[in-house]
């Protein structure tokens, strides 16, 4: 029986259904997948939860939001970047040639979080602003999820337990799959360096009808092992994956023209019936399918980040974040974001949806993101018996606080993005510190003469 964790994680079952019931509400009938997953487990968890963003539920808005973020983007790439030759290459997911399209794809996080997940086929996407606050779709998009979640909580009889998913900075990824166009993503797992591996992650599905295949992660043997289930989702269904389902299971989503061979699998037997009955009307929709007409499924994904990156405003505001036993190492104050390794030759050519299968976690980068200022070494950081070492220790720490505060000037005249209110409190937090420094030196050296 494993552990439960709510309202500070999701861990079990139970933890699960509430974490369902918070973004969906208490009237939407839940289906544990537990036998849809490739393996048996009790620390892994998969919820399915039919028409959940269908028509007239809150969250069906989310599929016009998509298109419509993703044409503000190229627009802001038009007339303020000047790119008028190719707007809408920041939101593709490219392979190593730079020109086929595996699928397009946008990054949003809550305000004023600047974090942007990086996963390699995405890596010409960095320049594009994640926060919801700067793109007038985003905040629509923000405004609904949060008074969602905020409605539906107000439904539980447990109200002073409140989860901390109301609270943490939540990251979306939309994504948009032309089935004509043969859009795939590679067998993955999410896993990236903000992420907790042991953070729940919700799926919405909108437009036309996907697959899933799920992949068991755990190595028995040497000889790689593909997929052994599949999953349908149709218009308007959400997933929820919870617990250890990251460490335990790659999910992918298989180009429709494969789907004919699909069928002729023992995972095809495995499916339901109205899975069955989606996934052959698809494939008669890709036979026959006009020219000039795109077949789009959209895909929301929402996670929540367990740090942040340096240079993020969240990462010196966001209270919410916390540590807990057995999650990912994550960037600490100080650290710089480090370029993600390159793909597996199995997935050179290969985007990936929310991460690569095992990527690293994050450790923490020398220098500190602010290039201006000089890390001390090891032996200046120890205590010192003499005066004249204090002194110098002093010297050393005002002027850390003097390039601190040149580099926030730097952002506030460089970035429309680092929030005026944020830089203020960073100012006063410094300055506090300052003269800490100072009366700390000033005992010390009283003390001293004593």
């Amino acid at each position: 029986m494993t552990k439960r964790s709510w309202p500070a994680g999701v861990t079990s079952w139970e933890d699960t259904v509430k974490f369902a019931q918070l973004l969906f509400g208490m009237d939407i009938p839940f289906e544990n997948y537990s036998e849809r997953l490739p393996h048996a487990t009790e620390k892994s968890f998969l919820l399915f939860a039919k028409g959940a963003c269908a028509e007239g539920r809150p969250l069906r808005k989310i599929q016009e939001f998509i298109p419509k973020q993703m044409e503000e983007i190229a627009e802001w790439e038009q007339n303020v970047r000047g790119n008028s030759s190719r707007p809408t290459k920041s939101q593709q997911m490219l392979g190593r040639d730079k020109s086929q399209v595996y699928y397009w794809s946008v990054q949003l996080t809550r305000a004023s979080c600047l974090c942007r997940s990086v996963f390699g086929a995405d890596a010409h996407q960095k320049h594009v602003p994640t926060s919801a606050e700067v793109w007038g779709t985003a905040s629509k998009f923000a405004k609904l999820w949060d008074a969602t979640l905020a409605r539906n909580y107000a439904h539980f009889q447990t109200p002073h337990m409140r989860p901390i998913w109301l609270d943490r900075t939540w990251q979306v990824l939309w994504n948009w799959n032309d089935h004509k166009q043969h859009h795939h993503i590679e067998p993955h797992a999410d896993l990236c360096a903000t992420y907790n591996h042991l953070d729940p992650i919700a799926s919405l599905s909108f437009g036309h009808g996907g697959v899933l295949t799920l992949t068991s992660n755990i190595k028995r043997s040497k000889t790689p092992v593909g997929p052994t289930k599949m999953l349908y989702q149709s218009d308007g269904d959400a997933l929820l994956m919870a617990g250890q389902f990251q460490s335990e299971f790659l999910h992918g989503v298989p180009a429709r023209r494969t789907w004919s061979e699909l069928r002729s699998s023992s995972m095809y037997a495995g499916m339901q019936t109205w899975e069955k009955t989606g996934m052959s009307r698809e494939i008669e929709m890709h036979q026959g399918a006009v020219t000039d007409d795109p077949h789009v499924r959209m895909n929301c994904t929402i996670r929540w980040h367990s740090s942040h990156f340096p240079g993020c405003p969240q990462a010196f505001a966001d209270p919410s974040v916390l540590a807990r036993p057995g999650e990912l190492s994550t960037p600490a104050a100080g650290s710089r974001q480090r370029t993600p390794p390159k793909e597996s030759s199995t997935q050179a050519t290969q985007p990936l949806l929310t991460g690569a299968a095992q990527a690293p976690a994050a450790r923490v980068q020398e220098p500190p993101v602010f290039s201006g200022i000089r890390r001390q070494d090891s032996a200046d950081e120890q205590p010192s018996s003499s005066k004249t070492q204090r002194l110098s220790s002093l010297e050393e720490s005002h002027e850390t606080i003097r390039h601190l505060l040149a580099c926030i000037d730097a952002c506030v005249r460089h970035s429309e993005l680092f929030a005026l209110g944020t830089v203020d409190c960073l100012r006063r937090q410094l300055l506090i510190a300052s003269e800490a420094v100072q009366r700390c030196g000033f005992d010390e050296s009283k003390a001293d003469g004593n």
